[in-house]
């Protein structure tokens, strides 16, 4: 358990709020995420292994695990009623036939109940005729939407091993090294000073790397090879911390390895005009098409539009996305407590890319990088 128990019953008390104004029975989580929110748990999610929270509107909620996960809940979730409801799948077991059955105990069947993927509806519908199933993913995203004071403490301070990890992707930049090497040496640090210093964590890798050099750095997805760094090179390093699922530190630097061409100065100037532009218009009130466009219309004017290959950038939280955008059809309007990935950049092929980005905190009065680590031109030069 991350939080105190308070935090996990004020959710609660929200995510029945807007039930019982839909006229929800209750709800049936089924995302590993807001497994999470709701009970604490934070587990490996497995296509073929079922593992939800029954949340009536009134009544005690409880958690649904399969046997390999059933002691772990117990010793991990605030949660007091803990049911094994099936030994593994797939198997002859029914586990629906078996959660619909709790679902009368709990009373609400032939009510209006909530669940969060379409699939499990289709499904527990043959089970309970006369019950109305209905999809309600919205209402534990959109709460998860607006992180709370506990939820930004958190994040703050796991961003800030983002920063450490960036230091330590420039000091391993040298020539022969290849991108797996670099990214290695950056996780070995990083996740040796997280050890020392953090009490307790739990959940996904806790700090992710990807370092892409040379040509290459214009297809912004690219996975990391065995190619080894040289002079005059354009270096990509991407760096993620996570902390329970939560998305805490995901930041990219463009570095240049040697002296970089004035044609990349111009470049990389221009990506940092954007991402000014676009901490200018992210702030309560505005929109995520609004930030999208501000970002976009500048590298347009400044005659590289043609090479901007993504969207601004997405929702950070238990989710990597949330369904919410930094693009040019979201309307999302943006709240003080909202985290962003954010970033500007382009991808050339045949000569480089070039991007910085940052994890974003949407405040009162504007947003605030998460992220301390220099992006101006000098600070990512590395001398050969």
């Amino acid at each position: 358990m991350v939080f105190n128990i308070s935090t996990y019953q004020r959710r609660i008390k929200s995510a029945r709020e807007v039930a019982a104004s839909r006229g929800i029975a209750g709800l049936i989580l089924t995302r590993p995420s807001s497994v999470f929110y709701i009970a604490g748990f934070v587990h490996i999610s497995m296509a073929e292994r079922l593992l939800w929270v029954i949340l009536p509107t009134e009544g005690d909620p409880f958690l649904l695990t399969p046997k390999i996960e059933y002691d772990y809940a117990r010793f991990k979730s605030w949660f007091k009623d803990i049911r094994q409801w099936y030994f593994d799948l797939p198997s002859r077991e029914q586990p629906f036939k078996s959660v619909a059955g709790m679902l009368r105990e709990a009373g609400m069947a032939g009510k209006t109940i909530g669940v969060e993927d379409d699939a499990t509806i289709a499904t527990l519908a043959k089970e309970m005729p006369g019950t109305n199933f209905v999809n309600t993913r919205d209402i534990i995203r959109d709460l998860r939407m607006i992180k709370s004071k506990e939820e930004i403490d958190l994040i703050r301070e796991r961003a800030k091993y983002t920063d450490f990890a960036l230091g330590v992707l420039a000091e391993s930049l040298q020539e022969g090294v290849t991108e797996l090497e670099i990214a290695g040496e950056v996780i070995r640090q990083t996740l040796s000073k997280m050890t020392k210093e953090i009490r307790d964590t739990d959940g996904p890798m806790p700090v992710n790397v990807r370092v892409i050099a040379g040509s290459r750095t214009a297809f912004l997805h690219a996975y990391m090879t065995t190619r080894k760094l040289k002079k005059g090179d354009v270096v990509l390093g991407m760096v993620d911390t996570v902390a329970y699922g939560y998305g805490c530190g995901e930041a990219t630097r463009t570095f240049f390895f040697g002296k970089p061409t004035e044609e990349q100065r111009k470049i990389y100037g221009i990506a940092l005009q954007g991402m000014a532009r676009t901490m200018d218009v992210m702030k309560p009130g505005a929109t995520c098409s609004e930030v999208h466009e501000a970002n976009y219309e500048h590298w347009r004017k400044s005659g590289y539009g043609e090479y901007v290959l993504a969207k601004t950038g997405s929702m950070r939280g238990l989710e990597s996305r949330d369904d919410i955008y930094l693009c040019e059809v979201d309307r999302t309007v943006l709240r003080p407590g909202m985290t962003f990935l954010a970033g500007s950049g382009v991808g050339m092929p045949g000569s480089a890319g070039y991007r910085v980005a940052n994890m974003m905190l949407v405040t009162e009065m504007g947003c605030e990088s998460l992220q301390k680590f220099p992006s101006d031109i000098e600070s990512l030069i590395i001398q050969t």
